[in-house]
């Protein structure tokens, strides 16, 4: 019966511990719970303010290359336009050379002209 009581003693004092144990497994379990949820939450913040700094970063660099686009465009138009004014000066330019050539030849002939009619007039005041 001593023997019996105490082994009784001995499984009552083991259970004890073991329900310690126990109880603090189930403390763990809950810290290591309460943590995990607290972890999920600043990653979930985490992938959030990520997505709203890539969103805001990425539509930063659309408008960017929005304005560049505009203004590829508006250089491309100026330059077709400074193109064509050149083309058209390369135009009047042409023809005031061959309008100079024209006025030269002329002259030329008026010279020769003027140059036979002096001689003439000379010939016949003699």
């Amino acid at each position: 019966a001593e023997r019996a009581g105490e082994a009784c003693r001995e499984a009552q004092s083991g259970m004890e511990g073991l329900q310690k144990v126990l109880q603090k497994l189930r403390g763990d379990r809950d810290a290591f719970a309460a943590k995990k949820d607290e972890l999920e939450a600043q990653l979930k913040q985490l992938k959030a303010s990520a997505r709203e700094e890539l969103a805001t970063t990425v539509g930063a660099w659309e408008r960017r290359y929005e304005s560049l686009q505009a203004d590829a465009a508006a250089a491309a138009m100026e330059l077709d336009l400074n193109e064509k004014a050149v083309y058209q000066r390369d135009l009047e330019v042409k023809r005031l050379h061959e309008s100079h050539a024209l006025l030269t030849q002329r002259l030329g002939k008026r010279s020769q002209e003027y140059q036979e009619l002096l001689a003439h007039s000379k010939d016949r005041l003699r």
